[in-house]
Protein backbone atom coordinates (compact mmCIF):
# COMPACT_ATOMS: atom_id res chain seq x y z
CA UNK A 1 0.00 0.00 0.00
CA UNK A 2 2.67 2.48 1.04
CA UNK A 3 4.96 1.49 -1.82
CA UNK A 4 2.16 1.97 -4.39
CA UNK A 5 1.32 5.39 -2.96
CA UNK A 6 4.97 6.45 -3.09
CA UNK A 7 5.51 5.04 -6.57
CA UNK A 8 2.36 6.30 -8.28
CA UNK A 9 0.93 8.99 -6.00
CA UNK A 10 -2.16 8.82 -3.82
CA UNK A 11 -4.52 9.74 -6.67
CA UNK A 12 -3.53 6.94 -9.02
CA UNK A 13 -6.02 4.28 -10.06
CA UNK A 14 -3.54 1.51 -9.23
CA UNK A 15 -3.45 2.81 -5.66
CA UNK A 16 -7.26 2.84 -5.60
CA UNK A 17 -7.31 -0.79 -6.75
CA UNK A 18 -4.95 -1.76 -3.93
CA UNK A 19 -7.13 0.15 -1.45
CA UNK A 20 -10.21 -1.68 -2.75
CA UNK A 21 -8.54 -5.07 -2.41
CA UNK A 22 -7.25 -4.24 1.09
CA UNK A 23 -10.75 -3.17 2.10
CA UNK A 24 -12.08 -6.59 1.06
CA UNK A 25 -9.39 -8.30 3.13
CA UNK A 26 -10.17 -6.17 6.18
CA UNK A 27 -13.87 -6.89 5.72
CA UNK A 28 -13.27 -10.65 5.70
CA UNK A 29 -11.15 -10.24 8.84
CA UNK A 30 -14.01 -8.40 10.53
CA UNK A 31 -12.07 -5.13 10.80
CA UNK A 32 -14.86 -2.91 9.58
CA UNK A 33 -13.41 0.48 10.54
CA UNK A 34 -10.25 -0.19 8.52
CA UNK A 35 -12.33 -1.70 5.73
CA UNK A 36 -14.49 1.41 5.42
CA UNK A 37 -11.40 3.62 5.43
CA UNK A 38 -9.91 1.78 2.45
CA UNK A 39 -13.22 1.67 0.58
CA UNK A 40 -13.52 5.42 1.10
CA UNK A 41 -10.02 5.96 -0.28
CA UNK A 42 -10.73 3.85 -3.36
CA UNK A 43 -14.02 5.65 -3.90
CA UNK A 44 -12.37 9.06 -3.61
CA UNK A 45 -9.87 8.24 -6.36
CA UNK A 46 -12.39 6.57 -8.67
CA UNK A 47 -14.81 9.48 -8.37
CA UNK A 48 -12.02 11.99 -8.97
CA UNK A 49 -10.88 10.07 -12.06
CA UNK A 50 -14.50 9.66 -13.20
CA UNK A 51 -14.21 5.88 -13.23
CA UNK A 52 -17.92 5.18 -12.86
CA UNK A 53 -17.83 1.39 -13.10
CA UNK A 54 -15.14 1.11 -10.43
CA UNK A 55 -16.89 3.65 -8.19
CA UNK A 56 -20.11 1.64 -8.56
CA UNK A 57 -18.24 -1.48 -7.44
CA UNK A 58 -17.03 0.32 -4.32
CA UNK A 59 -20.51 1.64 -3.56
CA UNK A 60 -21.88 -1.89 -3.96
CA UNK A 61 -19.26 -3.33 -1.58
CA UNK A 62 -20.01 -0.59 0.96
CA UNK A 63 -23.74 -1.16 0.59
CA UNK A 64 -23.38 -4.88 1.27
CA UNK A 65 -21.22 -4.18 4.32
CA UNK A 66 -23.63 -1.59 5.71
CA UNK A 67 -26.62 -3.86 4.94
CA UNK A 68 -25.03 -6.67 6.89
CA UNK A 69 -24.30 -4.35 9.80
CA UNK A 70 -27.84 -2.94 9.71
CA UNK A 71 -29.40 -6.40 9.80
CA UNK A 72 -27.12 -7.51 12.64
CA UNK A 73 -27.54 -4.43 14.81
CA UNK A 74 -30.89 -3.05 13.59
CA UNK A 75 -29.14 0.34 13.50
CA UNK A 76 -31.01 2.89 11.40
CA UNK A 77 -27.77 4.74 10.57
CA UNK A 78 -26.30 1.62 8.96
CA UNK A 79 -29.57 1.01 7.13
CA UNK A 80 -29.64 4.60 5.81
CA UNK A 81 -25.98 4.35 4.77
CA UNK A 82 -26.68 1.08 2.94
CA UNK A 83 -29.64 2.61 1.10
CA UNK A 84 -27.53 5.63 0.11
CA UNK A 85 -24.69 3.42 -1.14
CA UNK A 86 -27.05 1.24 -3.16
CA UNK A 87 -28.68 4.34 -4.61
CA UNK A 88 -25.37 5.91 -5.63
CA UNK A 89 -23.97 2.64 -6.93
CA UNK A 90 -27.07 1.95 -9.02
CA UNK A 91 -26.99 5.45 -10.50
CA UNK A 92 -23.39 4.98 -11.59
CA UNK A 93 -23.93 1.41 -12.79
CA UNK A 94 -26.83 2.50 -14.98
CA UNK A 95 -24.65 5.18 -16.57
CA UNK A 96 -22.07 2.67 -17.75
CA UNK A 97 -24.22 -0.38 -18.50
CA UNK A 98 -27.51 -1.19 -20.13
CA UNK A 99 -30.53 -1.86 -17.92
CA UNK A 100 -30.57 -5.54 -18.84
CA UNK A 101 -26.89 -6.09 -18.04
CA UNK A 102 -26.28 -9.13 -15.81
CA UNK A 103 -24.00 -7.18 -13.45
CA UNK A 104 -26.91 -4.96 -12.47
CA UNK A 105 -29.11 -7.85 -11.33
CA UNK A 106 -27.26 -8.84 -8.13
CA UNK A 107 -27.11 -5.24 -6.99
CA UNK A 108 -30.84 -4.79 -7.55
CA UNK A 109 -31.58 -8.08 -5.80
CA UNK A 110 -29.48 -7.20 -2.75
CA UNK A 111 -31.01 -3.73 -2.56
CA UNK A 112 -34.53 -5.17 -2.75
CA UNK A 113 -33.67 -7.71 -0.05
CA UNK A 114 -32.51 -4.92 2.24
CA UNK A 115 -35.70 -2.95 1.65
CA UNK A 116 -37.89 -6.00 2.29
CA UNK A 117 -36.09 -6.86 5.52
CA UNK A 118 -36.59 -3.47 7.15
Amino acid sequence: WTKKKKSYGQDDERVALVAFELAKIYEKAGLHAECIEFYAEALRVYKMKRKKAQAADVYYALAKLKSSQALDSECSEDYDAAVECYDQGLKLRRQVMSLDDVELAPMLFDFASLLCNK
